[in-house]
């Protein structure tokens, strides 16, 4: 906005003006002074310094906006401060005493982001994890492991076990090798039931012939 004036009429004889005289654009002009006051005849702002004077009391936050500012809910540490705030504990380099284990959380400022091939961040597992992906260290065993310390839980065995329940696969049996075998003992049988059985006359008991039924 460029400087502007106006022309007044002459000087007269009416009620007189409080004003100063300054140049503004090589002219000389009269500025009226005026003063900010209240209802009351006494209530007359002051400037000292070149800046208006503010009662000690000072303003409220509704003076101070044009339109109050809503709240819900508790406010976070960060919505609270404008910077954060330095803590200063008793150990040497501003560290705080810690007593007790420190979960996770606490250790971390900020969650450390695992990044993998699927979504969200996590990483693949394929197949089942071998003993030795499971442990941090390798546990040491000696000797053969018995039943109790393979199983997680002892299994209950009631009755004798039948040759199903105790052999891990059947056994084959080969019925052209029982045949053979049987064949060959028939043939014995009937070789001995032909052979004639002779009681030396000494005994004085008669001879018997025993031959096989027909």
């Amino acid at each position: 906005m460029s400087d502007s004036t106006i022309q007044v009429p002459p000087d007269s004889t009416g009620k007189r003006l409080d004003t100063e005289q300054l140049d503004v654009s090589g002219l000389s002009v009269q500025r009226q002074r005026v003063q900010i006051a209240g209802a009351a005849a006494a209530d007359i702002a002051t400037v000292t310094a070149g800046r208006l004077d503010v009662n000690s009391n000072g303003l409220t936050d509704t003076e101070l906006r044009a339109a109050a500012v809503s709240v819900s809910g508790p406010l976070t540490n960060d919505e609270m401060r404008a910077t954060p705030v330095p803590v200063i504990g008793d150990s040497p380099g501003g560290l705080l005493p810690v007593t007790g284990p420190l979960t996770d959380t606490e250790l971390r400022a900020a969650p450390v982001p695992v990044m993998g091939f699927s979504p969200g961040g996590l990483l693949p597992v394929f197949g089942p994890l071998t003993d030795t992906e499971l442990r941090a260290a390798a546990v040491p065993v000696s000797g053969p492991l018995t039943d109790t310390e393979l199983r997680a839980a002892a299994v209950p065995v009631s009755g004798p076990l039948t040759d199903t329940e105790l052999r891990a696969a059947a056994v084959v049996i080969d019925d052209a090798a029982i045949l053979t075998a049987l064949a060959g003992l028939q043939t014995t049988l009937d070789a001995i039931a032909a052979a004639i059985v002779t009681v030396a006359p000494e005994s004085g008991l008669p001879a018997i012939r025993t031959t096989p039924d027909v």
